[in-house]
């Protein structure tokens, strides 16, 4: 197996952490095996089950633009970029911005049914996540936090109830 550069999942994990602590949970980091299936992030408390995608083929529609929106797709899943992951711990994403759209596409629909098959098998109490970075974008260096986080509706609304920040 050729092996790719996982610097994207170090800076995904590096985000993740920092508002992890933010929000008094424990920080994440890569998990460092090449040639698996499962996460390539670590769990926590709040045990999100991440893949980590940076890919030519992941559609222009999941480069986000900064900014309070979520795209809110018709087979349950939602996206919102990575920099907006604090507004997801602290409910506070009622204020963003919805958009409706179609089907996500078959090749996200394919990278989460086959980490949420996983979640089920191995984590069941966990919560699927993608995130997708477009790696080529502006010369190959679109910012990470410009990456699409990807989890169904149903999970987003289960989170509701996790505790929040802790003051």
């Amino acid at each position: 197996m050729k092996s790719r550069p996982r610097k994207i999942e170090r800076k995904v994990a590096e985000i993740l952490s920092k508002e992890f602590v933010a929000h008094g949970l424990s920080p994440v980091k890569r998990i460092p095996i090449l040639g698996r299936t499962g996460p390539d992030i670590s769990l926590n408390e709040i045990k999100f089950v991440i893949d980590v995608k940076s890919r030519l083929e992941v559609p222009k529609l999941f480069h986000m633009p900064p900014g309070p929106c979520v795209l809110m797709f018709d087979n349950g899943l939602i996206a919102f970029a990575l920099e907006n992951i604090a507004s997801l711990l602290d409910n506070n994403m009622g204020t963003y911005e919805w958009f409706p759209k179609t089907g996500a596409s078959k090749v996200v629909n394919d990278y989460y049914a086959h980490m949420d098959e996983w979640t089920k098998a191995n984590e069941p109490a966990g919560i699927t996540m993608l995130v997708l970075h477009r790696s080529g974008i502006h010369g190959g260096r679109m910012p990470v936090g410009h990456s699409s986080v990807v989890i169904s509706r149903k999970d987003y609304q289960a989170l509701s109830n996790f505790p929040r920040r802790i003051t």
